[in-house]
């Protein structure tokens, strides 16, 4: 998968798209249902770029945490002050749903 249709790109590109108002709304005082609402939206999406199977087992659990951890990324990201470029958040999106933590964690760690 190229990075442009890469996991972190297309939910850049969707955020970019509503700018700040989306923030916003997933920020500490916002609305918790638009937040479950846009979660909710994007599953189907998110479903077409994960590489798995339907039929693999506990699907819909893998989807759900790739969907909560691509959000918590952005939430993060955003109240840092977007403090590392664009491209950097896509990548570690697209990384951390695709491999995991372990792609970040030296091995002495996971013993």
């Amino acid at each position: 998968m190229s990075e442009k249709h890469s996991l972190g790109a297309m939910f850049q590109i969707i955020f970019a798209a509503m700018n700040e108002k989306i923030y916003l709304l997933m920020g500490p005082n916002g609305d918790s249902a638009f937040l479950a609402r846009v979660q909710s939206e994007m599953l189907p999406f998110l479903e077409a770029y994960v590489p798995v199977s339907k039929d693999t087992p506990y699907f819909d659990y893998l989807i759900c945490f790739a969907n909560s951890a691509l959000f918590g990324l952005l939430q993060r990201w955003n109240e840092k002050g977007k403090d590392i470029s664009t491209e950097e958040i896509s990548g570690l999106m697209q990384e951390l749903v695709l491999k995991g933590l372990t792609s970040r964690v030296s091995p002495q760690v996971m013993m």
